[in-house]
């Protein structure tokens, strides 16, 4: 049921996101790679964090302990990890997509920041 809610909760962000009126940067660019849920290469422009959409690493990190205690396992959000980047290799993997930038345009590890 988890998953479910995992898959339509991106479903609709991605959507939404696409209806979005445009107030930033538009870039264009084809998802060449899939880090995870969260996180895909688009050339162009290089590695790109997705807003909106936050998913659990691929290893145990102290960015997740909050799955932790909402009852999520850590094995649990191995398999989201997983389920996550999977649903993003069939989606947009090899597609030409466009990128809304936000307000900053880069975090601290330098990956731009948009919107599907």
């Amino acid at each position: 049921m988890r998953l479910l809610s995992l898959i339509l909760c991106l479903s609709v962000t991605l959507a939404l996101s696409a209806c979005a009126e445009d107030s930033g940067s538009a870039l264009q660019g084809t998802v060449s790679w899939v880090y995870d849920g969260d996180t895909l290469k688009v050339d162009p422009h290089g590695k790109v964090r997705l807003i909106g959409i936050d998913t659990p690493e691929r290893e145990d990190s102290k960015r997740d302990s909050y799955l932790i205690k909402k009852g999520i396992s850590a094995a649990r959000q191995r398999a989201i990890y997983q389920q996550a980047k999977t649903f993003n290799i069939k989606q947009v993997k090899g597609h030409q997509v466009t990128l809304t930038l936000d307000d900053p345009e880069r975090d601290r590890h330098g990956r731009l920041l948009a919107y599907l």
